[in-house]
């Protein structure tokens, strides 16, 4: 998110360096992820780009060439819905899928479930 706050402002070299307080090619570093800045100096590159420090925290969640939508991380449940109940489904729930069918208990024991 560092690449993208200097990209909407149109910031970049040594200057932004020295308006976050470190030397270069520090900003370069935290944009790779290899270096992570201090709260004081994220503030600072919050301050410098007109944005809030929590915009630098988040993961974008949309990349559009320049347009970049940012919210919180989270995961997208791709699994399809269950539209039936799989008598094998059941069975490996520990479910009798046959109610009217004897089952066996945790001891082995014949019972209807």
């Amino acid at each position: 998110m560092i690449t993208q706050g200097l990209n909407l402002r149109d910031l970049y070299g040594p200057e932004v360096d020295r308006a976050c307080g470190v030397e270069e090619p520090t900003v370069d570093l935290w944009e790779t992820g290899r270096v992570y800045p201090t709260w004081e100096q994220l503030s600072a590159l919050a301050a410098l780009c007109e944005l809030p420090v929590w915009w630098f925290t988040e993961e974008p969640l949309i990349s559009a060439g320049d347009l970049f939508i940012c919210g919180r991380r989270r995961v997208i449940d791709t699994t399809p819905p269950i539209t039936r109940f799989d008598p094998m489904a059941l069975a490996a729930a520990g479910i009798n899928p046959y109610p009217d069918t004897p089952g066996t208990d945790d001891n082995g024991q014949t019972r209807l479930l």
